[in-house]
């Protein structure tokens, strides 16, 4: 089941449910319609919610089985609303680079290649702007100080339920979905920033650099290492692969961060990005007014415009 936030005409944030490819279900007005559970108009409670996620996934079922199951006017046109990230303004944002060859290429191409010893003997990470996400069909707006964006293809999970000191089997209870990740980087800033042992700061904390979506798959990953994913610029193929290199699972990241620090309802947590996922491994970085999506199997298409800021596209 995928669920959405989605905006109507009115300009409201909803929660929602997808019914096959091109329509939703508003949750928080169907389970008032149909007498269904009392529910929070918001794509985390509903995760976090066994009873509701149980009788919304059969709600979703029943109307893709049947166009007619459920009541006229209920069932909303994809094409009629505007989807934001499924969770606009996480509460945290954690990025774990878990595929260690990107570490080393990347930090080979910034010039920092004398960090790379280090690289696989913890799952380090560093924390992004919660309050720069936007979702799917967002313009993603190159900041002033820099030339350039580049793209960087990761996915990861909304953490549900309050989690301190937990093993990777008790995170899974933790993880309510998966979304695609596009962690935006401002390469040329990010390089001068981790020269001084810091960072990256500027180098992706900037508006519109964090893009989240476009849901959040709420049925379990049987296995990470076993996603496809692909960027595509402009309709053109740059890179494909596989994830079968991941070092350490999602719940094992999961269960690093809950180490002496409590999650919190509404965490994203980022498993890196992967192998030849980004220009910087490709050698080749979009134009600004190009079209950048990235696909991770099961999880969908993540599209976005790369535009400047001084011209406004």
């Amino acid at each position: 089941m995928k669920l959405v936030t989605f905006c109507s005409s009115s300009g409201e944030p909803h929660a929602g449910a997808m019914v096959g490819r091109d329509k939703i279900v508003p949750i928080a007005h169907a389970a008032l319609v149909l007498n269904g559970p009392e529910l929070v108009d918001d794509v985390v409670s509903v995760a976090g919610d066994d009873d509701a996620h149980a009788w919304l996934s059969t709600l979703v079922n029943e109307a893709e089985l049947d166009a007619d199951a459920l009541p006229p006017g209920l069932v909303t046109p994809l094409d009629d609303v505007a989807l934001l990230a499924p969770v606009p303004v996480p509460n945290s944002i954690r990025d774990i680079p878990s595929f260690l060859d990107h570490m080393r290429a990347g930090f080979a191409a910034i010039g920092v290649a004398n960090k790379t010893d280090a690289i696989g003997t913890i799952p380090a990470y560093y924390k992004g702007n919660r309050r720069t996400v936007v979702g799917p069909g967002a313009d993603v707006v190159c900041p002033p100080y820099a030339d350039e964006l580049d793209f960087e293809l990761e996915f990861g999970v909304v953490i549900v339920r309050e989690g301190k000191d937990v093993t990777p089997e008790q995170a899974k209870a933790l993880i309510g979905g998966y979304c695609v990740f596009n962690d935006v980087s401002a390469r040329a800033r990010q390089a001068e920033e981790m020269q001084l042992g810091m960072g990256p700061a500027k180098g992706k904390d900037f508006d519109t650099g964090n893009v989240l979506g476009p849901w959040l798959v709420v049925d379990e990953i049987a296995d990470e290492r076993e996603l496809t994913y692909a960027v595509r610029v402009n309709g053109e193929t740059w890179t494909e692969g596989d994830t079968s290199s991941m070092t350490w699972t999602l719940p094992e990241l999961v269960s690093y961060c809950s180490s002496g620090e409590t999650l919190y309802p509404g965490d994203f947590i980022a498993a890196g990005t992967v192998p030849r996922g980004c220009g910087l491994e490709l050698g080749r970085v979009p134009n600004l007014g190009d079209v950048v999506e990235l696909e991770v199997s099961g999880l969908g298409v993540l599209r976005n415009r790369f535009v400047s800021s001084r011209s406004g596209g």
